[in-house]
């Protein structure tokens, strides 16, 4: 029996603090003056969160490592490689305004022995031909999206079956209103993932490997920036999506309900002409490219609501969380304004079979968490105050100051939650291990 364990971990773009503290100074109704003075905390400080983070990671000993949101990577690499990891990165194409964080896939080279990695950029789908994507048509102007993925093939070195695991790692687009931007980057990503294992099978420097279709193993993971109920997971989960799925109701266009009866349109209709309507998108931060960046699914089917959308080309995966505890996590992300699941660890059901996962902290042992790290912090702060006192205590005079206003029990919460969330990383680490199906399992890793 072999076994190997995966980790998938969004751990927050350091740049990103300084803007959630404007977004939290902003609904504060602070003035700019006084924003220029957030300071972001030592503990939050990308020296102590890069060696938190590396220690964690380490903690979890595990083969595979999937990073998002990774916007300083050579300081990772020198905390995480050694003598049996090896990392690689991917940034996302700059845009205008945006952070140039990236992917990030840490492995055990003693372990598995790379044989191939592809850097996929989620741009590129606008040229693409590939049948599920005639039926959820899309602008031009998409490319100014700038998502990424990786993919790694990875010859197991334990393995007496020389099966080859083709490791993906993702961060989807966020936007909640464009479900179907997610839809077309998600099966661009399995296509590219195909279209490489053919090629790897027709490799004559591999030839001695013998590798054909049936020697893949996949496990697809990372940032999906959907629900469990979505319809992203409902197509790589179920393997189909229905037009009676939610998502698809309200992206795709109901000839019959959203026309009035002298312009209907035909099914022949022009993809690249209709726009999705995101007028009821609430969201703070709209971009002003979004109608340039919108794709649009044209409903090319009748009104039977149990009539498939869309179909994966490939067996359906299984969600590791979901199979181990019966359910998905409560939480993978968690904000102030938003709290759900949004990373998974899939992977594919006739091959893989997971034994152990790690559970993700509750809300409770968060807040617990920060409390300890405020107490430690706060002791920190004193002791510094208390010395410099001393030193300056004999030669400058005290000002006197106006007592702050006592905070009332609600206020307290408030603040309490607050800091909680300038304390915490957005995600907390999903970590899971798998055995091959192969091997009957004796035990469970770690004990």
């Amino acid at each position: 029996m072999t076994q190997f364990s995966v980790v998938s971990w969004n751990i927050l773009e350091q740049s990103f603090f300084a803007s959630d503290k404007k977004r939290r100074a902003d609904r504060a109704g602070l003035k700019k003056a006084r924003r220029k003075k957030l300071q972001v905390p030592d503990h939050l400080s990308w020296q102590e969160r890069s060696e938190e983070i590396a220690r964690r990671l380490l903690e979890t000993n595990a083969d595979l490592i999937c990073l998002q949101e990774v916007g300083r990577f050579n300081r990772l690499e020198t905390l995480l490689s050694s003598e049996s990891m090896s990392g690689l990165y991917l940034s996302r194409p700059i845009l205008e305004s945006s952070c140039s964080d990236g992917l990030a896939v840490f492995y055990n080279h003693q372990r598995f022995k790379l044989l191939k990695n592809v850097d996929v950029f989620l741009n590129d789908l606008v040229d693409s031909d590939i049948p599920e994507l005639k039926q959820i048509s899309h602008q031009r102007n998409t490319a100014q999206l700038n998502n990424v993925a990786q993919i790694l093939f990875l010859q197991d070195q334990n393995a007496s079956n020389n099966k080859i695991i083709c490791l993906i790692n993702c961060h989807i687009f966020w936007k909640p209103a464009v479900t179907n931007i997610k839809l077309l980057q998600a099966i661009y990503i399995l296509h590219q993932a195909h279209s490489n294992m053919l090629e790897l099978c027709n490799d004559k420097d591999l030839s001695d490997l013998k590798i054909d279709s049936s020697s893949f193993v996949t496990i697809f993971c990372g940032d999906f920036n959907s629900t469990p109920t979505s319809a992203v997971r409902t197509l790589l989960c179920d393997g189909k999506l229905l037009i009676s799925h939610e998502d698809v109701q309200k992206f795709c266009l109901n000839n019959n309900n959203n026309n009035n009866d002298d312009k209907k349109t035909s099914n022949n209709i022009d993809n690249d002409s209709d726009e999705i309507d995101n007028s009821n998108d609430n969201d703070d931060d709209k971009s002003k490219n979004d109608n340039n960046s919108t794709l649009t699914m044209v409903e090319k089917h009748d009104n039977d609501k149990n009539e498939i959308f869309v179909s994966l080309f490939r067996p359906a995966f299984q969600s590791s969380y979901q199979i181990v505890n019966g359910c998905e996590p409560t939480f993978t992300n968690l904000t102030i304004d938003f709290c759900d699941c949004l990373d998974y660890i899939l992977f594919d059901k006739d091959c893989l079979k997971p034994i152990d996962c790690e559970a993700i902290p509750t809300k409770h042992d968060l807040f617990t968490a920060h409390k300890q790290l405020q107490a430690k912090n706060d002791t920190s702060s004193n002791n510094n105050n208390d010395n410099n006192n001393a030193t300056s205590s004999n030669t400058t005079p005290q000002s006197h100051t106006k007592p702050k206003r006592q905070l009332n029990k609600k206020e307290q919460q408030q603040q309490q939650q607050e800091q909680l969330f300038k304390t915490l990383s957005k995600d907390p680490i999903d970590f899971i291990t798998f055995a091959d199906n192969v091997y009957v399992p004796n035990r469970a890793y770690p004990s």
